[in-house]
Order: C-alpha cells, then sequence, then structure tokens
C-alpha cells in the first residue's frame, strides 16, 4: 500500500470511529445524565461541552450548565450557551449542587485527571464519563491528548502521552 492510501485509510478509519462513537457512546451519555439529573430534580452540567471555535460541529449542548475552558467569560452560565469553567476547579458550584455531570472527551486533556475527578464527584450526584477506546487512533496520536487510558476506562490504568498540549503529536 502506497504512503497516499495509507493515510487516507487511517483517516477514514478516525473519521468512522468518531461518528460511532458520537451515535453510540456520547449521546447515550447525554440522555442517561438528563433522565438521572431530571429524576432527581437537579440540574445537569456538561464540563467540556466545546464552542463554535473549538469543536468542528460546534458545542455539544445538553446541560443546564454547558461551560468549556475556551469558552468567553460570563457573569452567568444561561442554558442552551456555553460558559467558561475550568474542569479541575468548579469551586463556584456548591457540594452536590448537580444530580449529573457529563464529561465527554475531556478527562484525556486534562493535567491532572484525580483531580477533576474529585472535583466532579464532589459537586454532582453522578458523573458520566467517556474517554476514547483503546483503539481509536486519536486516542493516542491527538495533539491534545495528555493521557491515554487503557480499555477506555476512565477509572482503570493510564499512560502519561506528553507533558503539554502540542502541535505534534509525539513531542
Amino acid at each position: 500500500m502506497n504512503p497516499v492510501s495509507c493515510f487516507k485509510w487511517i483517516c477514514a478509519w478516525g473519521v468512522a470511529a468518531w461518528a460511532l462513537d458520537l451515535i453510540f457512546r456520547r449521546l447515550p451519555a447525554l440522555r442517561n445524565a438528563r433522565e438521572y439529573a431530571d429524576s432527581v430534580g437537579k440540574p445537569m452540567i456538561n464540563v467540556g461541552a466545546g464552542t463554535w471555535s473549538s469543536w468542528l460541529t460546534g458545542p455539544l449542548l445538553g446541560g443546564d450548565v454547558n461551560c468549556d475552558i475556551s469558552a468567553p467569560t460570563a457573569d452567568k452560565c444561561e442554558r442552551h450557551t456555553v460558559c467558561y469553567c475550568d474542569a479541575m476547579d468548579l469551586k463556584q458550584y456548591p457540594d452536590k449542587h448537580f444530580g449529573s455531570l457529563v464529561a465527554l472527551h475531556i478527562l484525556e486533556h486534562l493535567d491532572d485527571p484525580e483531580t477533576a475527578l474529585k472535583e466532579w464527584n464532589r459537586v454532582a450526584d453522578k458523573v458520566y464519563i467517556i474517554v476514547p477506546r483503546w483503539w481509536s487512533i486519536l486516542a493516542f496520536t491527538h495533539p491534545g491528548h495528555m493521557w491515554y487510558f487503557y480499555d477506555g476506562n476512565p477509572a482503570g490504568s493510564k499512560v502519561r502521552l506528553r507533558e503539554k498540549m502540542s502541535i505534534f503529536p509525539f513531542i
């Protein structure tokens, strides 16, 4: 196989994996988080919702609060908008303020996943996390991924890929 064909195949694999992940993992996680938050009568927070400038398809709005570190700073976070938040520091919210928290493909971007997990469990009754599957080529080549989670399990074994975000995958 020539290099161009190989590159096309790898790109197609990455796009197919992304689409399957959206349909079969992200959307059900959002739905389950919404159902749980509604069942306990508390709001839902979507951490790392993305923005129009940070995500090719735009933000994934599903929470009562949708926040992202790349969003502009705002005094009040309105539903159906994305406001600023730091996923590892949600001090603006009291303990167990949310019924559910959803973090879709966020943990692998953070410098300290353990701190984020503690903070997320502090502010929400139930936490829904999706990290890249082990077989996804973007799991370990995406330049913004700082961690690789074995078996796609955020609570399981992980390996540090890089110290900081870089435009070059293995630097």
